[in-house]
């Protein structure tokens, strides 16, 4: 696997200005920073079967937290500016093609028509918040809402959905447990599978602390 400095030189003028937006941005972190989007970069190359593919995953996961810092109206027009900042030639028209429609559909769960590139950088996605460091993350863009709830503290809130969890934790559980239906690279599905055992033992952990508090159940 590429480490990641040399990808950063390979695409610097894109980099740099990706990393300029989220610099100023009035949205920056809030659980989708440039940590992020790097992260998933990497991992976008770690499961790519080709390496014209982990170039182009790593490009639309660099890019793909833009619909979180752009204002809606601005945002197909910013993935275009991105993309133009790509070496001259590097990429065929309509690879880049591919490139800006991954990214501009990353969000839909189960596209009908879904590209290599699509697939590679939404597997990616899921898997970098399977990682342990999804559960700081997640604090980060629910800090609305509980790190926890008591009475559910042995299992998810019923009342919790994917798009509206009750507590940070339950947003965790939903999505760590959900996600491995949804990859589809073989790689990927090795590594989900490490993440969601890894997953477990942190629930066990979280049960073990509240159990010696005396609060697993308690009503506040």
């Amino acid at each position: 696997m590429k480490a990641f400095n040399s990808y950063q030189k390979k695409f610097s003028t894109l980099y740099t200005a990706v990393r300029n937006n989220h610099a100023t941005s009035i949205r920056r972190h809030r659980g989708h920073g440039l940590d992020h989007d790097v992260a998933v970069a990497q991992m976008a190359v770690l499961i790519a079967p080709t390496p014209q593919l982990a170039d182009m995953g790593w490009v639309a996961a660099l890019i793909h937290s833009t619909d979180r810092l752009t204002e809606v109206d601005r945002y197909p027009a910013q993935l275009r500016e991105y993309l133009s900042l790509l070496p001259v030639n590097f990429f065929s028209d309509e690879e880049v093609e591919e490139i800006y429609l991954a990214v501009l559909e990353h969000s839909e769960k189960s596209p009908p028509h879904r590209s290599p590139t699509q697939e590679i950088l939404q597997d990616a996605d899921k898997l970098i918040n399977m990682q342990s460091m999804v559960l700081i993350r997640s604090g980060q863009f629910r800090s609305k809402i509980p790190a926890i709830e008591f009475p559910y503290v042995e299992k998810t809130n019923p009342a919790s959905t994917y798009h509206a969890p009750k507590s940070v934790l339950d947003g965790c559980r939903i999505s760590i447990y959900e996600y491995p239906q949804l990859i589809n690279t073989q790689k990927g599905k090795e590594l989900a599978s490490v993440y969601v055992e890894r997953f477990r033992q942190y629930e066990q952990q979280i049960l073990e602390d509240h159990q010696l508090l005396g609060l697993v159940g308690v009503e506040l």
